[in-house]
């Protein structure tokens, strides 16, 4: 019978290697110039591998779209509070006392 234990063991510690020659660059254009060779032969498996490569490659455009649409949301949520506060700023200063006046 094993006996509970109140304090977790270690884990194994990782090692990540990364050298200090690796061209991301360089690797990401053979793996390009492959895949187009590739595709140029006809192999259907490789016309898939673009096709879904490309996807990814809009993916990361997509982000920074997104990021500047919701900058301009913002800035427009913003410009749209402070055109109400002052609308409302200057009916209140206006019609106020016309209001009270009626009022008594």
């Amino acid at each position: 019978m094993a006996i509970p234990r109140f304090f977790k063991t270690p884990k194994n510690q990782r090692f990540d290697y990364i050298p200090q020659h690796y061209d991301a660059k360089k690797e990401d254009l053979e793996r390009r110039l492959k895949t187009a060779r590739d595709a140029k032969s006809g192999d259907p498996d490789a016309v898939k591998a673009r096709i879904s490569s490309g996807f990814r490659r809009k993916q990361k455009g997509y982000a920074a779209t997104k990021r500047a649409a919701g900058i301009r949301r913002n800035l427009s949520l913003i410009a749209i509070i402070v055109a109400l506060i002052l609308i409302s700023y200057i009916l209140l200063t206006v019609y106020l006392p016309r209001i009270v006046d009626m009022v008594e």
